[in-house]
């Protein structure tokens, strides 16, 4: 017999619940177990950093300095202010302030516009303007340049990619987008309309849905996707896979 939509969803949260315990407790071990090599690569970005001057106040031309370079890694994706920003924080060259990150974006504007730091994504902003063509031909040209088959038809699982903050996304497209598998960028405790959202497009996929989800480790890190996925109530398997 063929299940309804919303027994389907009751079957995977049943799921999601009863392995809840289990999978905190493999994350826990898998943090146990490579906890020094995670807190290693946090002490190897850190001893790259140019620390603020000796009055202790922020040395921004130091700290633009190695924004530049930080950017210019991110040749083929670009980054947002606020990833730049966080990866400034990480490596404790500017404070998680408020004020560090407006004077970051004030000086980094500045910069740009004499033309001495690379240009960062803004996905706040955009250009609205209804598609148009000057001819079929060109149409049809530009259909050619983005048609692409789903890479997953035929699979058993539909694999969705996780993550807190919307900045990360461009990266991930550029790892994964050609498998086909979507990017779901929560935005810290995602609100019930993206909830939905992703609970219908995993009932039109009908496969079973699988989360592999990349977060912080703090307590809310740590229980964004718990609340997403009991919420969502569409996955089989959640699985925490990086930091």
């Amino acid at each position: 017999m063929t299940q309804t939509r919303e027994e389907t969803a009751a079957k995977r949260r049943a799921y999601y619940l009863a392995h809840r315990e289990e999978a905190l407790a493999k994350r826990k071990a898998y943090y146990e177990k490579n906890r020094e090599a995670i807190l290693a690569a946090g002490r190897e970005e850190r001893t790259n950093k140019r620390k603020a001057d000796t009055s202790g106040r922020t040395c921004w031309k130091d700290v633009l300095a190695q924004a530049r370079t930080i950017v210019e890694s991110y040749e083929d994706t670009g980054v947002t202010l606020r990833q730049l920003f966080y990866r400034l924080v990480a490596a404790e060259l500017v404070p998680n302030t408020k004020n560090a990150y407006q004077t970051l974006s004030k000086r980094s504007a500045e910069a740009r516009r004499d033309g001495t730091f690379p240009d960062l994504i803004d996905h706040t902003r955009q250009i609205h303007r209804y598609l148009s063509y000057r001819s079929p031909e060109a149409a049809l040209a530009d259909l050619r340049s983005f048609y692409r088959r789903d890479r997953t038809e035929g699979q058993m699982q539909t694999v969705y990619i996780g993550v807190e903050k919307n900045g990360m996304v461009e990266q991930l497209q550029s790892w994964f987008g050609d498998l086909g598998l979507p990017i779901l960028a929560l935005g810290g405790y995602a609100s019930q309309a993206y909830v939905k959202q992703v609970y219908q497009d995993a009932c039109r996929e009908g496969r079973e849905a699988v989360l592999l989800y990349a977060g912080d480790f703090d307590p809310s890190g740590e229980d964004i996707p718990r609340d997403f996925a009991e919420r969502a109530g569409c996955f089989d398997e959640v699985h925490r896979v990086a930091l």
